[in-house]
């Protein structure tokens, strides 16, 4: 079954319900709204490998709250976001760095785990960060440095495995992952190196 992006209002009531009760993995992707149309994709990959998604360019509240510059209604929107979630993904670029709202979904999502109050059901949750770009560890900030890191197409196709709980043989046989070893028909191959 493939996976939904929980921050679209098209995605049927019944449909998220169902998702929520059979404790289907979802994974927030923490980005910079330049990086939005890398993250679109992103997301679709890993709806293809069964695992549902928070991408907030298609939170409308959200994008409400955006344009009326309202921070309330902005922090309540990720709150709700991260709440859906099971996981979290940061994805990283040069323009990451200068990200105002990133720092604070990384923060909230980690005292959310200590104080255990983020999500009951899900004991591995997890911040990790996938980056589109070769950053050094120079320049990620600290609070990024201590999290999982996946640097390319198969640490992704990896990450993926660890999310369903599943191993990356298994996804590939099913077709939920595509094989980077086809490099130029693989759908990220644009936006991550396909050999790390």
């Amino acid at each position: 079954m493939k996976g939904i992006n929980r921050a679209n209002p098209k995605v049927n009531m019944r449909l998220l319900t169902e998702h929520r009760t059979k404790g289907k993995k979802c994974v927030f992707l923490s980005h910079k709204s330049k990086d939005k149309n890398a993250c679109i994709e992103i997301g679709a990959y890993l709806n293809d490998a069964g695992i549902d998604i928070y991408l907030d360019c298609y939170d409308e509240e959200l994008q409400i709250a955006t344009l009326e510059n309202d921070k309330k209604s902005i922090t309540k929107c990720i709150k709700k976001g991260l709440k859906e979630s099971t996981h979290i993904l940061c994805v990283i670029s040069a323009e990451t760095i200068k990200s105002q709202w990133v720092p604070f979904e990384i923060g909230y999502a980690h005292a959310a785990i200590v104080d255990n109050s983020f999500n009951q059901k899900s004991k591995e949750y997890q911040v990790s960060i996938l980056r589109l770009e070769d950053i050094s560890n120079r320049v990620l900030p600290d609070y990024l440095q201590t999290a999982p890191d996946i640097k390319g197409g198969k640490s992704f196709n990896e990450y993926i495995a660890i999310v369903l709980n599943s191993s990356k043989k298994q996804l590939l046989t099913e077709g939920r992952v595509q094989d980077v070893f086809l490099k130029y028909n693989h759908p990220l191959h644009k936006i991550l190196n396909l050999n790390k």
